[in-house]
């Protein structure tokens, strides 16, 4: 082989470096683009822009919009600084009992008055009625006395005088009302003779408070000379 010369083994050399570059970076060997990359900060800077504009708007509408609040809210302290008074709530009024009546000119065989049917009117020469019997049944509430023999009135009989509740639970006349000097309205009856009568409520002259369970109600409109009756069924508050 013959020797090799000086200056082509130089060129052989440039050329090994060259294709070693060009394999370890491909690129390398491209020509460079005569266009500017990207920049992402500058993009960054006009985001951060916009948002800094859009937030400082913001801020100062919501301030704009406290500070508006705060002014009306004085000028309505300012109308009037006096406390509120309520005005006091009126007195409790105990309610009002609906009493249980009829009409003795009107009454009649059959009628219902509350939960007493009608089942009987006896009447005087011309015709006014005297008496209305009620058949039914109630609870009443009161204070009884029972009467000695000798008392002129009621002649040994258990009077019995019922509260005020007891006006919605028996019937009356609208002819007659019974109520105390106070006005309150109550009833007032006679229990029917019996023995369970005394049983109930004690000797003669006994007096106090119960709870009695009456049926048969008769109503007398002749006031004065007679009283409502009832038949005594039992003491309900024993």
């Amino acid at each position: 082989m013959g020797a090799i010369r000086p200056g082509h083994r130089e060129l052989q050399s440039g050329i090994s470096q060259r294709r070693f570059s060009f394999l370890m970076n491909p690129t390398s060997m491209s020509p460079k683009s005569t266009k500017e990359p990207f920049k992402p900060i500058a993009g960054l800077c006009v985001v951060l822009f916009v948002v800094t504009i859009i937030g400082g708007w913001l801020y100062v509408d919501n301030m704009r919009n406290d500070l508006e609040a705060k002014i009306e809210h004085t000028r309505a302290g300012s109308v009037s600084t006096k406390p509120v008074q309520q005005e006091a709530a009126p007195p409790e009024t105990p309610p009002v009992v609906s009493e249980l009546t009829f009409d003795p000119a009107t009454v009649a065989v059959g009628d219902m008055i509350g939960s007493w049917k009608v089942v009987a009117i006896d009447g005087d020469e011309s015709g006014s009625p005297r008496r209305v019997q009620l058949a039914g049944t109630a609870t009443v509430s009161g204070t009884y006395t029972s009467y000695s023999d000798d008392e002129p009135f009621f002649s040994g009989r258990t009077v019995f005088r019922t509260d005020e509740a007891a006006t919605a639970i028996v019937p009356r006349a609208t002819t007659w009302k019974y109520s105390d000097p106070n006005g309150t309205a109550y009833r007032f009856f006679a229990f029917v003779d019996g023995s369970a009568v005394g049983q109930a409520f004690g000797p003669k002259g006994s007096t106090g408070q119960a709870i009695a369970v009456i049926r048969d109600y008769t109503v007398n409109l002749i006031e004065g000379e007679a009283f409502d009756t009832a038949e005594f069924v039992r003491r309900a508050d024993r």
